[in-house]
């Protein structure tokens, strides 16, 4: 069970960037810009907990850090809340990788081999992983 929260919070959580170009508009990401914390805040539209799996037993998704360094590795940790019959506990995860710009975009790679793409927009990130639309805010 640990290794299917962990797998569907990696697939949760994988993911980054687009910004604009030369338009007048929001310049493009610097490795710079996107060092940071950034924290989720919506899955799918619902802000969280975000259920993962709701068959027993229940899987919630209580909060996601992701802190970008300069050089472009990163760190995410995040709680998600197990609720087997009555029983019910907090699980901490932890999971890491690589963040690279791709021309106007960003992608990030864990060490599990997940990958993602997708946009930001000053302070909030936009990403889709598997069937998981999530929204990060920088802190």
């Amino acid at each position: 069970m640990r290794r299917l929260l962990s797998s569907a919070v990696v697939a949760l959580s994988a993911s980054l960037f687009v910004a604009c170009g030369s338009d007048g508009g929001p310049t493009a990401p610097t490795q710079a810009s996107l060092a940071g914390t950034w924290t989720l805040q919506t899955v799918n539209g619902i802000v969280l907990p975000f259920t993962v799996r709701a068959t027993n037993p229940k899987a919630e998704v209580l909060d996601d850090r992701i802190i970008i360094l300069p050089d472009g590795t990163f760190t995410e940790s995040y709680d998600i809340r197990v609720t087997n019959g009555t029983t019910v506990t907090t699980q901490p995860g932890n999971t890491g990788g690589t963040v690279l710009l791709n021309g106007p975009g960003v992608v990030i790679r864990y060490t599990d081999g997940t990958s993602g793409s997708g946009s930001v927009s000053g302070n909030n990130l936009s990403f889709t992983v598997a069937t998981f639309a999530q929204v990060f805010t920088k802190q």
